[in-house]
């Protein structure tokens, strides 16, 4: 997949899920379903994947799903957000999260920099992420692992302070800090 960066799951009116994984048709069928995942160029690091991007505010939260497992992954990304808050918050009472969740099990993620949790302002729009890294994947992280990262400053109305929350699980995988 030659693009320069991935949105699974973005800001929404409705709060339907989204889902992207192998076709179980294959992988179910044959051992060696793989995705190459570069920049435009075919070669390069892609920009980003966002995985629940809760640009926004918008009126519902975004949950989102990125499950890579049953295939070989070979990537290569300069950031990978998954469950990242919006820059603003909500003028109504909405409490929107982003609900992010990305699994794989065989292959490499080679990626600089990764958020799980990532929440960029204090009250309603929450970022919550999950990160597994199961069977014989591996996780090459160049720069920075951040869990349940926090960038806004004080309390909203609620007196919410930093929600955020982030979930690394490796069962049998290897993750690997540089």
């Amino acid at each position: 997949l030659n693009i320069n960066a991935m949105v699974i799951g973005g800001s929404k009116f409705s709060a339907a899920p989204s889902y992207m994984a192998f076709n179980p048709a294959f992988t179910n069928l044959y051992t060696n379903c793989s995705a190459v995942f570069r920049s435009s160029d075919g070669t390069g690091r892609q920009d980003a994947w966002l995985v629940a991007d809760e640009q926004s505010g918008y009126t519902a939260s975004c949950i989102s799903t990125c499950d890579l497992s049953g295939g070989m992954v070979d990537a290569l990304v300069d950031t990978i957000y998954v469950g990242r808050g919006a820059s603003i918050n909500n003028t109504g009472t909405a409490n929107n999260t982003a609900f992010g969740t990305l699994t794989y099990d065989r292959g490499t993620i080679d990626v600089n920099n990764m958020e799980v949790g990532f929440q960029r302002v204090a009250g309603q729009n929450v970022g919550k992420g999950v990160l597994n890294v199961n069977g014989t994947a591996i996780l090459k992280i160049n720069k920075y692992l951040r869990l349940a990262n926090y960038l806004g400053q004080g309390a909203n109305v609620n007196n919410n302070l930093a929600n955020a929350s982030g979930t690394l699980n490796v069962n049998g995988g290897l993750v690997n800090l540089y």
